[in-house]
């Protein structure tokens, strides 16, 4: 799979989340510098949640279906880690 069918595609995936809790995180990221690495993040409001609320999505978000089948699509892996704001975000290598 191309890096833009996978940008598309974790787009549409985070962006289900969005649409469903009606805040405006989790958010998909996956600027030209992460692209040339092969790595994307999930922004779970860690600059504007406490560190409990970006954890919250985090695990909402890694635990859901629509996220593990977007993995497996795209032969992707993906883990917690922590942000430089006190929260976590999702790292992905694909």
């Amino acid at each position: 799979m191309t890096t833009d069918k996978i940008k598309k595609e974790f787009q549409k995936t985070i962006s289900a989340f969005r649409k469903e809790s009606g805040k405006p995180f989790p958010k998909a990221m996956m600027t030209g510098q992460q692209m040339a690495k092969r790595t994307a993040t999930v922004n779970c409001g860690g600059e504007w949640y406490s560190a409990e609320g970006s954890k919250k999505i985090a695990d909402e978000v890694f635990n859901d279906d629509r996220f593990k089948s977007f993995l497996i699509k795209c032969e992707a892996t993906a883990a917690i880690e922590p942000n430089p704001f006190g929260g976590v975000q999702i790292r992905i290598h694909y």
